[in-house]
């Protein structure tokens, strides 16, 4: 499967899932960004019944794994590239 299959497929499948079963497939993709940001948006759409301070903590530990799975050269060689006038 090549990584454009593998994004979709990925995709496709956290469509219909909770966010349990998303940080199950977190242990198969630990650094894919897409996935990990839609772990961040369940938790973000996620009530806050319960206690709101662990829920506010886990809300900002998923977003510090989405920056960090983010590939600054890889931002910064695309951010150098689009400000290049044609």
């Amino acid at each position: 499967m090549n990584p454009d299959e593998d994004k979709k497929a990925v995709s496709s499948t956290n469509s219909c899932k909770s966010v349990s079963e998303r940080l199950e497939q977190e242990s198969e993709y630990p650094s894919y960004t897409p996935l990990l940001a839609k772990i961040l948006e369940g938790l973000l759409s996620r009530s806050e019944g319960g206690d709101k301070i662990s829920h506010h903590e886990e809300m900002i530990d998923a977003a510090n794994e989405v920056v960090r799975s983010v590939d600054v050269d890889e931002l910064a060689r695309f951010l150098l590239n689009k400000s290049e006038p044609e």
